[in-house]
């Protein structure tokens, strides 16, 4: 009755970092370059994968017939042929282009393979969680574009300085990490409520409110455009507004995503149908860069007055494709309500 509000919680570590991040990173950027950043990230990294070789030990082995030393080896291994072939597909585009559709329609047909070999209950719940993850991969669409079109129109046509300060453009999406921390606890203690009076909405319609709030984000982003101020410049206050939306969404769905992978995978699945969860993240970034395109300006266009119009026509389609989605997975949740266990459906 608790995994909801503990995903929520979890999800508020994962935040934690984002907002240091996102604080800290565009100011050494500006102040020092692109490699310091990254060189900070870097080091954070090889503190985490220390920490986890180190605390592996606390973990029972799934595999007790290997050494640790084995374990610990043949891991280590699997991550220089992860780093060489992703370097080899960084350096084919062409490749990229086809492969990735590609391994996302073969994922597809593999989990409704998967499905059909299940006893009956397992199978409408393996089912079930598919479309759920194939939902999500809209919502990241829409989700990243903070770190794509928003991001260029905070930079370009939002005016970045507040009681005399300058804020760098990370300053506008770590917000929306502040917004996890702030409102998590929030709603990690209404899903225990909820779930102890059986009242806790179901996956589906958690989903359906989470991609309806990354609608209204992009939808706040797009009347913003209409009123900017006497040099062309939009008021921060909208993008602050925007994601606080999209975070609201976030919560309905990120971690409500991982608990949905635990209670709705076999046992036996569990942990592949994580890893697939983050895969459809990673396919909502791929689609994320299509669509984003739709926001591009063009060399040409130099008054500020077109540029807002390029992005107000493109945040509007963004939310209204949100809004297109949401009502499809209410009707969708019309007709699979029953698929999943008692109290969940």
């Amino acid at each position: 009755s608790r995994i909801d509000s503990g995903f929520t919680i979890f999800y508020i570590g994962i935040n934690l970092g984002a907002f240091l991040a996102g604080m800290t990173a565009g100011y050494i950027r500006e102040a020092i370059g692109w490699w310091a950043s990254f060189a900070v990230a870097s080091g954070g990294l090889v503190v985490g994968l220390a920490t986890f070789l180190y605390a592996i030990r606390y973990i029972d082995d799934p595999h007790p017939h290997m050494s640790e030393h084995k374990s610990k080896f043949t891991f280590f291994i699997y991550c220089l042929l992860a780093i060489a072939g992703i370097s080899f597909l960084f350096t084919m585009h062409r490749l990229t282009d086809w492969l990735l559709p590609s391994l996302g329609i073969a994922l597809l047909f593999y989990l409704g393979y998967l499905s059909l070999q299940q006893e009956p209950i397992a199978r409408n719940r393996l089912l079930l969680l598919t479309a759920l993850i194939v939902s999500s991969v809209i919502f990241w669409m829409i989700y990243l574009q903070m770190f794509f079109s928003a991001n260029l129109f905070v930079e370009r046509l939002v005016n970045r300085n507040i009681f005399g300060l300058h804020l760098s453009n990370t300053i506008f999406w770590a917000s929306e990490s502040v917004f996890i921390i702030l409102l998590g606890p929030l709603f990690a203690w209404g899903w225990h409520v909820l779930s102890r009076e059986n009242r806790n909405p179901s996956y589906m319609n958690k989903f359906i409110i989470g991609i309806f709030f990354a609608g209204l984000g992009m939808l706040v982003l797009g009347l913003s455009t209409y009123l900017p101020d006497s040099e062309g410049l939009v008021h921060p206050a909208f993008i602050f507004g925007a994601y606080l939306l999209i975070t609201i969404g976030e919560l309905f769905l990120s971690p409500i995503g991982l608990s949905a992978v635990t209670i709705l995978s076999p046992s036996h699945l569990t942990g592949m149908m994580m890893g697939i969860w983050f895969v459809a993240i990673g396919f909502g970034g791929v689609f994320a860069g299509v669509i984003a395109k739709m926001a591009s300006v063009p060399n040409k266009v130099d008054e500020s007055i077109d540029m807002l119009g390029i992005y107000r026509h493109a945040f509007l389609d963004f939310a209204w494709l949100a809004f297109f989605v949401a009502i499809s997975l209410f009707f969708i949740s019309l007709a699979i309500k029953k698929l999943a266990s008692p109290g969940r459906d």
